[in-house]
């Protein structure tokens, strides 16, 4: 047995004579001289202080009876004549931590790309002006710390995960970059995934071929309605309003093909979907392309322009105030006609 401890009776009757078998394959061993009564920790306590490097610590012993090794001994048990034998036992290695993990789902925030061209600030610093534009798939996912901050524009940005991304901050929605409209959508968990849609951009009436049609996707949750859906077409390309965008069920063949002009003529309203009625209810499903018409002028539309109208995606800018009347006709009555 290695590292075992010897208790000796003393002829005082008091006192006990221990010895310390510190490691029996090098035979070192100590001998001390102990009242009756000791307990282990104070017999750890005083093996400690005898470590000639000074690092031990009485938490570093454990003792156990060399009869049964497999109890290790409390630090209340008193040391008797009964405890002929002891054992200190190696210390128990420590418990190595678990490999750290990624816990995307419960730590990551997730945040939905709602337009193909994104923003993004390199580095920890928000406040940097490096900023680069980046493509990323409609629909798909970025995964975010979920901190956010506000630029001196009004601007909002969230942080990137550098677990999973490279550093830096992406912009929600702000102006100054020649995107209107938000760019990310914050992920609830809680919602059903929303429905990606395909939607072409206009052309004219006589321009509009299948193989030149130039689609984009557009991010509708299933709660939306037609207005909602009409609303990201003008956005995306900016049209004037979107009160002149007509759409017709998935499955109406006289929206057919993006177009403009009042050459465009329709018969019946049969199958025209109004800005109340729900995309879940008009047929559309995840994937599908959303037909529709532009009754609009096209040459003052351009992708990037402000919204000139209001909505959830837009906010038409404030009309200026007319130059109130001078007042100087009560001032100056002689200007009066």
């Amino acid at each position: 047995v290695s590292n075992a401890i010897h208790l000796s009776t003393h002829p005082l009757m008091d006192r006990l004579n221990v010895t310390i078998c510190i490691d029996s394959d090098l035979r070192i061993s100590v001998e001390k001289e102990l009242a009756i009564g000791t307990t282990i920790a104070e017999l750890k306590e005083e093996l400690a202080r005898d470590d000639p490097t000074g690092r031990a610590q009485a938490r570093d012993f454990v003792l156990a009876s060399t009869a049964r090794e497999s109890e290790v001994l409390r630090d209340n048990v008193q040391i008797s004549a009964e405890l002929a034998d002891l054992v200190v036992l190696p210390a128990p290695k420590p418990r190595r931590p678990a490999p750290a993990q990624l816990a995307i789902a419960s730590e990551a925030v997730e945040y939905r790309v709602l337009q193909r061209k994104l923003v993004k600030k390199l580095g920890s610093d928000p406040s940097g002006e490096k900023a680069v534009k980046l493509t990323r798939q409609v629909g798909s996912v970025m995964f975010t710390t979920g901190r956010t901050w506000t630029g001196p524009q009004g601007g909002t940005w969230v942080e990137l995960d550098s677990f999973v991304e490279k550093p830096g901050w992406l912009l929600v929605q702000g102006p100054g970059f020649g995107i209107p409209g938000p760019l990310l959508q914050r992920v609830n968990p809680d919602e059903p995934p929303p429905l990606i849609l395909r939607v072409a951009k206009p052309v004219e009436i006589g321009f509009a071929r299948d193989e030149d049609r130039d689609l984009r996707e557009i991010v509708v949750g299933r709660s939306a309605c037609v207005r909602d859906a009409k609303e990201w077409v003008a956005l995306l390309f900016g049209l004037s309003d979107p009160r002149k965008i007509i759409v017709g069920k998935p499955d109406d063949c006289r929206t057919s093909l993006s177009a403009t002009g009042n050459s465009f003529h329709i018969k019946s309203c049969d199958g025209l979907l109004e800005d109340e009625t729900p995309i879940l209810d008009a047929g559309f499903a995840d994937g599908d392309e959303l037909r529709y018409v532009y009754t609009g002028n096209l040459e003052t539309t351009f992708e990037g322009k402000e919204p000139s109208w209001t909505g959830k995606l837009g906010v038409a800018p404030k009309p200026k105030a007319k130059a109130k009347a001078a007042a100087a006709a009560d001032t100056y009555p002689e200007l009066q006609a």
